[in-house]
Order: structure tokens, then C-alpha cells, then sequence
């Protein structure tokens, strides 16, 4: 024991004597390995540095926030490289002799050193391990509305009053969308872009976006500046996908402005994921026969009809309201309120929640008797006892997973509907099963992780099932169980797979909504067998009256398919549906897409003789070989479209016509009769719309006619054709270089045809001619007058060979120019005239014309003549309200006033009476605003903003200008801007001045040669140096910008 005991104090001596002296020793030792390895582990941490920088600088490039971990761990890399560094350098020193032929190393510096080094190369082995940042940034969120700067862009009363409107109208709770309407360049996204800053900066919303629509709306790219500017990233690929995640995330801002910019035709927000605050009348349908509301009803056809019925009734008593959406109603919140007291009252009472988002559920004992419960709430407690209840609606946060407790059904026995909304849940609770009476149950627009919906086959008495929007990667083969099952939506669902025989098991089905299915995979020649047997399960079902699908190929639609039942449809054999047939629409319009494929490989009439009679709408695009839509579409003897509405063909390379009856076949006395809506968009080699007796053709409910990108095309209709037209009200046709015309003489005098010596138009409001690079006139045909008598919006854009609108009587190119209208009457209605881009347009207006013009803008248009108004067109404009001209280099004169007549009315002569906004940009050669102004003359007495911006001449005083004095009254102008103009001296060439006006704005900027504002004195007027107002301008209003 004595030994152990001192073998024991020897080994304690040796551990704390002994080791601590050799790690001493070892610094001196191993001096030369510690800084190698210092110099190793520093270089290895600089290359991990370089390599996070490469990443830093990318997330700073594009815009992203460095995180402050990352920050920190370059703070001490660097801290940590300059301590290394002095390490490194002092091994010079250590290796210094002390004599020239004696190396006596300096062992405290070496001892130093080593000891440093190691700890050094220790740290910088913990850096390297710490530096392996999986991320180094986070994203910004977008400041939204606040970064898109107005600032420097001109603010006018008139727009400023349409502000006050539009904010004034945001701030009603029961308005969910407003227009502002304009032709292009008038500034509406400037207008929108000042409303939505504004409307942040006072607090109106929690949240203001914006995005850019465009002519061709790109739903992904709306969606994704929506979301960049909430902060929110998308995981999901599909539209859909993404639809239903931003449709969450808008969901749970109380008060969210949403801004599209650009729109230049019907949007769907429910396909871009934008929520609509009105109550869905399908939704009151599938309620309603939930809780066998209707009595003596036999259909689901028949219960929605009744539900319409009353919806009409109670619009007539103004107790719901008219929707911007046509299957929606709105409801006020004061009716609506009222309503749900009366209702909360009765034995079997309602319990509504439609505002507050409930953190717990309501006390047992207090709404034990409701039979019904709707409302927005977090959280599923367990022991909810409400046996009374019959429909139970819940919304929630689809950002936040709810765990429904397995019992959470239990109690709820006498259930007959159920919806769940906007909810993430892992499953659905196994009391579901108990709910024996359930009738509807909705899924709309809930997240779930692959959830099992197996259970859902155990509820046998289920008429209706609706997934919208639910990611379903393969329908349950217990679904088939589902025998007393009506209506199937799974519309805006992603659906991967539906195995076979399940939808032939389903016999009372009479709705089925499938949406998109084998879109992901299945494109082999199993999967489209698979696709033709699932199709062709449809005709078992005998009571299946309405269909929805989205196949993505033609070959999934099986040949000789007969369903003789189905009455409503809306079917897309195409892999890319256009945006707006993506929509939830449950009054199907009979919609028939197709593309994507070759019609010499498919024949259609086989497959889809049963629908092509009966749709009203038909989309077209992408599609190989198609010639013209009646030998090479349908291989029929008579072709027949009396039923088509609308028709849509784009991007078919090879269609060179619509209609060709060359060959002998036949068209159905009504086909086309009934079309009201006619879009052609990129048909490089369409050359004639109808080939052959176009006597054939009847066109007496076209209602609008675009035609975009058809660059062989030299005319739209025929003499005879034009002639039928009486129900025509827009006509747009934009970048279409060889259109020469748009009414052909084609056909004139021929086949029994007898030419009129006019073509009228009797409803044609809307007129746009864009890029079109060939035409010069609408109909070549010199004794034959084309005739518009309401038109009243004209666009006119680029087009070169254009060179008069309508020309004067007495005019000095009577004989050298060809004249868009031959009759002077077309112009008298017009409104709204926009004239952009012509740079040959030299002539405008007759000399006699009896316009109703409001609003009108020439932009970049060369050769206009040089009195943009003269005297005889001002007396004729007496409603103009807006006149905007920009980059016309021949305009010397905006007004000529000097013969104007007196008005009998006023004993004066009146100038523009209604003019409340003049901008005028861009003009070099300007030289007077106001020509020839003689105190007779009563003119502008609406003007409230005027802009005179870059002109080079004005302000250049001429010999006639001598000795004039004369006063202006412009009582309502409160805005002047003027800007850029080197030569202005005075506001008039003459010695005019301003009077009675009481300014609130009033820009000056870059006028050199101004002396003032005002004189100092009447003397003022007989020096050389004129000021900008007299001293009757009031400037008690002027408020800093």
C-alpha cells in the first residue's frame, strides 16, 4: 500500500511538473511546425473568406441582406489575420544571428512566437469550421409602392380631382374595384402610382402593391411582383400553385391595396391568386342542397337555378348588390350585419364571424343550439359538443398547420356541410367518419402534406365534393365508394392521377369538374391509354350533364366518344390553356381549346363531333398544319358554327384563312350568325379571313373584332361582308404590315353582289389602328363612302402612308392626298382622339366641323400644321376638356383666336369654354400659345392647369407684338408649369398679363431670361421688360411642393 501511495504522489508530481515543462519545451521544439501550420490554417480561412465574399457580393448585387452571423464571422477573420500576420513577420527576427558566423537563435522570441502561432492556427481552424455558411443573406422585403418615385412629373387639377375621388371611394368598405379608364399616354400609371403612395402614407391600407399587366398578360410575372413586394417566395412551379399561395398571403392582410397597371382587357384575379370580397352564388348552391334548403327538386341544374331565382329577388329589393364578377353577389355590411342578428336569434341559432379572426372557440354551453357556425379562427380544440349543428365553415391561416384531434367530428353528428378554407392540415381527423348525414364537404384552397383522403370514401351519403385548389397527387380508390355523389370538383386542383374505375362507380354523378389531370408525367403511350380509358369511363355516367377538364394532349380525348348527356362543358385538349380559361366557372359557356398539335396527324371531326356543334367558344392556337378552319379543322360536308360566340386563333404558323369555300363545301345557313367576339393574333401567312362567295358568310352579331400580328393579311372584310356589320362596336387591328385596307373591294359586282355607294358601321365606338405600316385608308373603292356616325374613341399609331384624316373643302392637297375618311360627318362624334407616331400626317380636320371632342393628344406627329386650332376649329370644339400635343416640330401656333365670331348667347367671342387641362411638350418652333387674343374675345374659362414645357422659340418677340397691351381672365386656372424655355421673357409674345386667377402650384424652371413674376407697377407695362403676371394674380394659395 506504501508503494501504491508513493507511486501514486510520483505520478501527480510528474503530471503537474513534469508535462507542463514539456509543453514549454515543446513551443521551443517545434517552432517551425507551429508556424507552418499558422501559415497553412490562415491561408485555407483567406480561401474560405474569398469564397464567401464571391457570395456576399452576388446577394449585395442583387439586393439582399447581409446576415449579421455572416458580418461578424468576416469581422473576426479579419481581426484574426492581422494578429497572424504580425506573427509571421517576427520570424524574420527569430532568425537572426548574433554574430556573422555564430547562430545564437533568440529563444524568448522563439518561445513567443511558437506559442502564439499555435494558438493562432487553433482560432483560425475554429474560423475555417465556423465559415461554412450554408446562407449568407436574407431577402429584402420590397418597400413596395414607396420606391416608385413620381417626383419631377407634372400633378394637374383635373387629375388632382379624380385623386380625391378615387381615394374618397377607397375608403368605402363595400367597393372592391375601381377602373380608371384612358386612352394610352394620358398618364394613368402615373395617376395610380400618386394614389397608392398616398394611400400608404395615410394609413388607408396595411399594404399597397403593384403590378404591371401589359397587353399580354403573363400571369406568373403578376403574381411574382405581387409577392416580391409582400416579401413572399414561392416553392410552387405551377400557376395554380402559386394562385392559391398568394391568395393565402393576401388573405391574412386585413386591408391590402392591390394595383394593376396596364390593363388593356378582361383579367381574372382568381387566376392570378387575388381574393374577391363577394359571396360566391355557387357557393349558396351546394350550401343549400347540403341542407336540403330546396324543396321538389330533382338536379343540381334545377337547385341552382332556384338559388339565381332568389339572388334576383333580392337584388330587386336592393338587399344584395350587383358584382364586378358574374357569378358573385355583394351584400352591405349593414344588411348583412342585420341579417345575422335575426338569424342568432331563432332556437337553432347562427353563429357568423365574418371580421375578427377568433383565437378560441366559443363556450360550449352558450352555443350548444347553433345550427350554424361560421368563422375564421386558430386553434382545433378537442370536446366540442354541438349536436344541433348542421354547417360548420371555417377559415383559418394557411400558413399555420392545424392538428385537428381525432375526436374533434364526434360531437357534431347531425352535420350536413362542411367547409374548411385557406387551412394547412396534415389530415383529417378520424371522427370524420361519424358524420353519417354529411352531405357536402369543401376543401377550398387548403395546404396539406400528402393527406389521406381515403377516409373520405367511408361517407356514403355525400352528394358534393369539392377540392379546389388542393394538391392531390392520385384520387383514393375508396372514392368510388361514393355512390350518391352528385357533383366532383376538383377544379384548380392539381390532380397527378386518377386511377381507373373509380368516376364509372359514381352513377348519379351529374357535375364533374376534373380540371387539369396528367399534366405532370403520363405522356408515353401507357399514360395516354390510361387517359382515353378514364374519358371514356364518362360515358357509364347517365346523369352527367356538365364537364370540365384540361387534358394536355389530343390523344387523351378518345375517338368516337359520344356523351349525349352532357349539355355544359368546358373542355382544353392543350398542354398551355389561355390565362382566362383557368377560372373557376361553374355556368360552363360550352368552351372548347385546342392546340399544340398537328391536324394532319389528328383528325378532330372523329373525335369531337359531339362538341363542335354546341360550343360557343372556340381557342385556338399553336396548331400545326391548319390551313383554314373548315376543309382541314372539320372533314365534313357542311360545316356548321351557328352556336359560336367567340372565336380565338393565335399562333397557327400555317392558317391562311378562316373560311374557304373554293371547294364546293357547304356552310350551315347560320354558321357564324351568332359570333359576337372575333380575336386573330400571330398568323404570319393569314392572307383572306373568306376565300370564296363571302355572300355565304353572316356576320350580324359581330360585336368586336381584334386582329394583332398578321403580317400577310391585306384586308379584314369584304364589300359585302362590311356591308352586314351592323352590330359591330370595336374594331382593333395593330401591327399587321401589309393591311392595305381595311374593306376590300374583293368580290364587288360579282356572284350576284351589287356594290352600295356606302358601307355604314351604325354602332362602331371604338376605332384603333396601330403599326400598320401599308394602310392608308380604310376602303379603296371611290364611290363607296364608309360611314361612321358614333364613333367616338380613335387611335391612331404609326402608320407611315397615312397622310390626312379627313381633308378640308378648298384644301391645297385636295388632289395629292388620299384622305382616311372621305366623309367629313365621322369626326362629329368622336370623344377621345389620340394621334401618335405620324410622322406624314399633314392634314386633320374639314373646314366645317361640328365636333363633340373631350379629350385629344398628338404626339410626335411632324408635319401637322403649323395653327394647330385655328379660329374656325375653336368655335367648333366648344366640349374639349383635355389637349395634350408633344413632339410636333412643324406647330408655330397652339390657338388663333383673332376671328373668332361673337357668341349670340354671350355677346363675346368664347375660346374652348370647357378647356380645364393644356399640356404642351416638346415643341421648338412654337412661337404663341394664344395668337391674335383681342379683349373681345371671352376664352378658357375653364382652365385650371396648363404646362408649357421645351420650347425653344417661345418667348421670341416679333415687330407685330409691339405696342399691344391687352389682359387675359383665366378665372379658374390654379396650376402653371414652365419649364425649359430659354427665350421666355413674359407669359404672353405680346404684351398680354394674367388676371383674376388665385394660384396654388406654380413651377418655374430653367427660364433664363424671366425678369419677374409681377410688375411693381402699371408703369411696368411700357418698359422692354415684361414680368410673367400683372398685379391682379392672387398668390395667397400657392402651397410648397
Amino acid at each position: 500500500m506504501a508503494v501504491d501511495f508513493v507511486l501514486s504522489i510520483g505520478a501527480k508530481i510528474g503530471e503537474y511538473l513534469i508535462v507542463p515543462i514539456g509543453r514549454q519545451l515543446g513551443y521551443l521544439i517545434y517552432y517551425k511546425r507551429n508556424l507552418e501550420s499558422l501559415r497553412n490554417e490562415v491561408k485555407k480561412v483567406e480561401e474560405r473568406r474569398g469564397a464567401m465574399q464571391h457570395s456576399v457580393d452576388d446577394a449585395k448585387r442583387n439586393g439582399d441582406l447581409i446576415r449579421p452571423d455572416v458580418e461578424g464571422w468576416f469581422t473576426r477573420v479579419d481581426g484574426h489575420n492581422k494578429v497572424a500576420e504580425s506573427i509571421l513577420e517576427n520570424d524574420t527576427e527569430a532568425k537572426k544571428r548574433c554574430l556573422n558566423w555564430l547562430w545564437c537563435p533568440n529563444m524568448k522570441l522563439r518561445y513567443s512566437l511558437s506559442r502564439k502561432a499555435k494558438k493562432n492556427a487553433e482560432e483560425a481552424a475554429k474560423l475555417y469550421s465556423e465559415g461554412n455558411f450554408t446562407k449568407v443573406s436574407d431577402r429584402q422585403t420590397p418597400q413596395g409602392i414607396e420606391v416608385i418615385s413620381t417626383q419631377g412629373i407634372k400633378v394637374f387639377e383635373s387629375r388632382r380631382q379624380i385623386m380625391e375621388k378615387v381615394i374618397e371611394v377607397l375608403k368605402d368598405d363595400s367597393v372592391n374595384v375601381i377602373g380608371i379608364c384612358g386612352m394610352g399616354g394620358v398618364g394613368k400609371t402615373t395617376l395610380v402610382k400618386d394614389i397608392a403612395k398616398r394611400v400608404k402614407e395615410e394609413k388607408l391600407f396595411n399594404e399597397v402593391v403593384i403590378s404591371v399587366v401589359s397587353q399580354n398578360p403573363d400571369e406568373k410575372k403578376i403574381q411574382g411582383e405581387i409577392a416580391d413586394m409582400l416579401g413572399l417566395k414561392f416553392e410552387e412551379e405551377s400557376t395554380f400553385g402559386r394562385a392559391s399561395r398568394l391568395h393565402a398571403r393576401l388573405r391574412t392582410i386585413q386591408r391590402i391595396l392591390v394595383v394593376l397597371d396596364d390593363v388593356w382587357k378582361r383579367i381574372e384575379l382568381s387566376v392570378i391568386g387575388i381574393p374577391f370580397g363577394d359571396a360566391h352564388k355557387e357557393d349558396i348552391v351546394r350550401y343549400g342542397i347540403g341542407l336540403d334548403l330546396f324543396e321538389s327538386i330533382d338536379s343540381i341544374g334545377q337547385a341552382r337555378d332556384r338559388v339565381h331565382g332568389y339572388v334576383g329577388n333580392l337584388k330587386k329589393c336592393y338587399l344584395l348588390l350587383d358584382s364586378e364578377v358574374e357569378e358573385c353577389v355583394k351584400i352591405h355590411d349593414v344588411i348583412r350585419d342585420v341579417a345575422i342578428s335575426i338569424a342568432s336569434r331563432e332556437e337553432n341559432s347562427f353563429m357568423v364571424r365574418c371580421d375578427e379572426e377568433l383565437k378560441d372557440w366559443p363556450e360550449n354551453d352558450r352555443h350548444k343550439h347553433n345550427a350554424v357556425i361560421s368563422m375564421r379562427c386558430i386553434g382545433m380544440p378537442n370536446n366540442l359538443v354541438f349536436p344541433k349543428l348542421q354547417l360548420l365553415r371555417i377559415q383559418s391561416n394557411r400558413y399555420i398547420f392545424q392538428e385537428f384531434p381525432k375526436s374533434f367530428f364526434e360531437w357534431m353528428k347531425e352535420l350536413k356541410v362542411v367547409a374548411l378554407l385557406e387551412m394547412s392540415i396534415r389530415s383529417l381527423p378520424a371522427s370524420l367518419r361519424c358524420l353519417t348525414n354529411l352531405r357536402t364537404l369543401s376543401l377550398f384552397f387548403c395546404k396539406s402534406t400528402e393527406i389521406d383522403l381515403s377516409i373520405i370514401g367511408t361517407l356514403k351519403n355525400l352528394e358534393i365534393l369539392s377540392f379546389v385548389a388542393l394538391e392531390i397527387h392520385e384520387l383514393p380508390e375508396e372514392m368510388g365508394n361514393l355512390t350518391h355523389l352528385k357533383i366532383l370538383d376538383l377544379l384548380n386542383s392539381d390532380v397527378g392521377r386518377v386511377p381507373p374505375g373509380i368516376l364509372s362507380r359514381l352513377s348519379k354523378l351529374e357535375e364533374l369538374y376534373l380540371g387539369k389531370i396528367f399534366q405532370n408525367g403520363y405522356q408515353d403511350k401507357d399514360g395516354i391509354d390510361e387517359g382515353n380509358a378514364l374519358i371514356t369511363e364518362l360515358e357509364s355516367l347517365p346523369n352527367l350533364v356538365s364537364l370540365s377538364v384540361s387534358l394536355p394532349r389530343i390523344e387523351y380525348w378518345p375517338r368516337d366518344l359520344v356523351l349525349e348527356k352532357v349539355k355544359n362543358f368546358d373542355i382544353a385538349l392543350t398542354r398551355t390553356r389561355s390565362m382566362y380559361s383557368l377560372v373557376c366557372n361553374y355556368l360552363l359557356p360550352n368552351k372548347l381549346e385546342l392546340g399544340e398539335f398537328d391536324i394532319s396527324v389528328h383528325m378532330l371531326a372523329a373525335r369531337l363531333k359531339m362538341l363542335w356543334k354546341s360550343a360557343k367558344i372556340l381557342n385556338l392556337h399553336s396548331i400545326a398544319g391548319l390551313m383554314n378552319i373548315v376543309s382541314d379543322f372539320f372533314d365534313l360536308e357542311e360545316v356548321y358554327f351557328g352556336n359560336l360566340i367567340k372565336l380565338s386563333i393565335d399562333d397557327c404558323k400555317d392558317l391562311e384563312c378562316l373560311v374557304n369555300t373554293t371547294d364546293h363545301r357547304q356552310l350551315s345557313r347560320k354558321a357564324f350568325t351568332a359570333l359576337e367576339d372575333l380575336n386573330l393574333s400571330v398568323l404570319p401567312k393569314l392572307t383572306h379571313l373568306w376565300k370564296g362567295l363571302t355572300q355565304l358568310v353572316r356576320l350580324c352579331n359581330l360585336r368586336s373584332v381584334s386582329v394583332y400580328g398578321c403580317n400577310n393579311l391585306e384586308s379584314v372584310f369584304t364589300i359585302y361582308i362590311a356591308r352586314n356589320l351592323v352590330q359591330l362596336e370595336q374594331l382593333d387591328i395593330q401591327f399587321s404590315h401589309k393591311m392595305e385596307v381595311i374593306v376590300s373591294s374583293e368580290g364587288a359586282g360579282e356572284h350576284g353582289i351589287e356594290a352600295a355607294n356606302k358601307i355604314e358601321f351604325p354602332k362602331l365606338t371604338q376605332l384603333r389602328l396601330c403599326y400598320l405600316q401599308s394602310l392608308a385608308i380604310i376602303c379603296r373603292a371611290v364611290d363607296i363612302a364608309i360611314v361612321l356616325p358614333r364613333l367616338k374613341v380613335l387611335e391612331l399609331r404609326n402608320m407611315p402612308k397615312l397622310n390626312c384624316l379627313c381633308i378640308a373643302s378648298g384644301s391645297e392637297y385636295n388632289t395629292t392626298v388620299q384622305p382616311l375618311f372621305h366623309n367629313e360627318d365621322t369626326l362629329t362624334n368622336i370623344e377621345v382622339m389620340q394621334v401618335c407616331d405620324m410622322d406624314n400626317l399633314i392634314e386633320i380636320w374639314p373646314r366645317d366641323l361640328k365636333a363633340k371632342l373631350r379629350q385629344m393628344g398628338f404626339r410626335n406627329c411632324a408635319k401637322l400644321p403649323s395653327i394647330l386650332l385655328p379660329s374656325n376649329l375653336i368655335e367648333c370644339m366648344q366640349n374639349l376638356e383635355e389637349l395634350i400635343v408633344a413632339g410636333c416640330e412643324s406647330v408655330k401656333v397652339a390657338f388663333d383666336v383673332g376671328a373668332l365670331n361673337a357668341d349670340e348667347d354671350h355677346g363675346a367671342a368664347r375660346a374652348l369654354p370647357s378647356l380645364d387641362n393644356l399640356e404642351l411638350y416638346r415643341l421648338p418652333n412654337l412661337t404663341h400659345v394664344w395668337a391674335n387674343y383681342s379683349p373681345g374675345i371671352q376664352g378658357f374659362q375653364s382652365l385650371r392647369s396648363l404646362v408649357v414645357y421645351s420650347h425653344y422659340c417661345l418667348g421670341t418677340r416679333s415687330r407685330d407684338d409691339e405696342g399691344m397691351r391687352n389682359t387675359i381672365i383665366f378665372p379658374r386656372l390654379t396650376e402653371v408649369e414652365l419649364e425649359d424655355l430659354p427665350n421666355l421673357m413674359s407669359f404672353f409674345l405680346q404684351a398680354y398679363t394674367i388676371e383674376g386667377t388665385f394660384l396654388k402650384r406654380l413651377v418655374l424652371h430653367k427660364i433664363p431670361k424671366l425678369i419677374g413674376l409681377c410688375p411693381a407697377s402699371e408703369s411696368n407695362f411700357d418698359t422692354p421688360m415684361h414680368s410673367l403676371f400683372n398685379n391682379k394674380v392672387c398668390f395667397f394659395h400657392l402651397r410648397p411642393q
